[in-house]
């Protein structure tokens, strides 16, 4: 299991200007998902994602060696378990949405990154490392540290917590989305 965190889960945001005074902008109600799609990309493309999911897989192996200039991404049985099966449950394309629950301390962190690691090794899917990201709805500079500390640098940019969710909103504006 994972170890005992001191994080402090007080609510401190960046700045004033991060944060979203009404979380109704940030979405357009009247627009419903109902099922997902895979992206048509250029054999450019292709390559540019493949050559992230290399990167990916060598920084995982890196940590997981136990290098000291690397941290360790270990995971446990019950995460990878749960990992490959919210996987498997998204190759349906209806599926949009999932959501597990577990009690604190249980491993929800090793779970997320071994979800992560079956997305990017599964060679039915093309998801490009770009297009993952981790959001909180906590507003924690500690949270997003830890959190951080616990993925690989290819993902760091791509972790958010409640009060960057405009920054986030930006950042995902102009991907690819068919």
């Amino acid at each position: 299991m994972e170890e005992q965190s001191n994080m402090d889960y007080n609510h401190e945001s960046d700045s004033e200007d991060d944060s979203l005074s009404d979380i109704s902008n940030f979405t357009d109600s009247s627009t419903t998902v109902s099922e997902r799609f895979q992206c048509n990309y250029s054999d450019d493309e292709k390559g540019e994602i493949n050559d992230k999911k290399i990167e990916f897989d060598a920084q995982i192996r890196r940590g997981r060696r136990g290098l000291k200039t690397s941290p360790k991404f270990e995971t446990f049985e019950n995460q990878d378990s749960t990992g490959q099966l919210v996987a498997q449950a998204f190759l349906n394309l209806a599926l949009v949405l999932a959501l597990v629950v577990a009690d604190t301390q249980v491993g929800k962190t090793g779970c997320m990154l071994a979800l992560i690691i079956e997305f990017v090794t599964n060679q039915g899917l093309l998801i490009p490392i770009d297009n993952i990201y981790i959001i909180t709805g906590l507003s924690s500079k500690d949270w997003k540290k830890q959190t951080k500390n616990r993925f690989p640098d290819i993902l760091k940019d791509n972790i958010y917590h409640n009060s960057e969710l405009a920054k986030f909103k930006k950042d995902i504006q102009d991907k690819k989305i068919f």
